[in-house]
């Protein structure tokens, strides 16, 4: 499937609030298709991951398996192998049969591993939600409840922020509250739109 730029790729560092930018846009009118919950349901009992995931891991119950991928970078690696191709292949399905649909809408793949993945190659533009190391332990561990070290562990997990800027075709800093960024989003997207027509 060709880039598109019906296609943007949305991002952001755990904590950063890549989902709450998501929820933003869908409101705004984009398709938000989410990565996560598509590699969820492929790793679920009749998914096209189940059987590999459960091989490698010894359960597929998905605390357990976060709390090794996340312990063993080895095993991390294993998984986005047995993964990511699946649901890229899921993205392209289901971008395909929404542009057979409607070929002027706009559609958002909100994916954590964006570019670790390979996945911004695929979309017509990047677009990273940043905000300050501190600020997103402080949210990981009000929302998610971590404690401090877990916050950081799985922050360590991901690209550096600092190495995905400069890969951005846009960063948005999300570094206040919610109306900023719902307002710094609106404008983004709204010259967005008009540029992809």
């Amino acid at each position: 499937m060709p880039t598109t730029p019906h296609i943007i790729g949305l991002t952001g560092g755990i904590g950063a609030g890549k989902s709450t930018a998501a929820e933003i846009l869908r409101r705004l009118g984009a398709r938000v298709l989410d990565a996560d919950s598509i590699a969820h349901s492929l790793r679920e009992p009749g998914g096209a991951c189940h059987a590999q995931v459960k091989a490698l891991f010894g359960s597929a119950e998905r605390a357990a398996i976060a709390r090794k991928a996340f312990a063993d970078e080895t095993l991390r690696k294993q998984l986005n192998a047995i993964v990511h191709p699946a649901v890229l292949d899921a993205l392209r399905g289901l971008t395909s049969e929404i542009l057979s649909e409607d070929p002027s809408a706009l559609i958002v793949w909100e994916v954590p591993l964006l570019f670790e993945s390979g996945y911004h190659r695929e979309v017509g533009h990047s677009l990273l939600i940043t905000a300050p190391t501190a600020l997103r332990v402080e949210r990981l561990m009000r929302s998610r409840g971590y404690t401090s070290e877990q916050a950081r562990e799985r922050m360590a997990a991901q690209l550096p922020e600092a190495e995905k800027i400069p890969l951005a075709d846009t960063v948005l800093a999300n570094d206040g509250d919610l109306r900023i960024l719902e307002a710094r989003l609106r404008q983004w997207f709204a010259d967005y739109r008009k540029e992809a027509r």
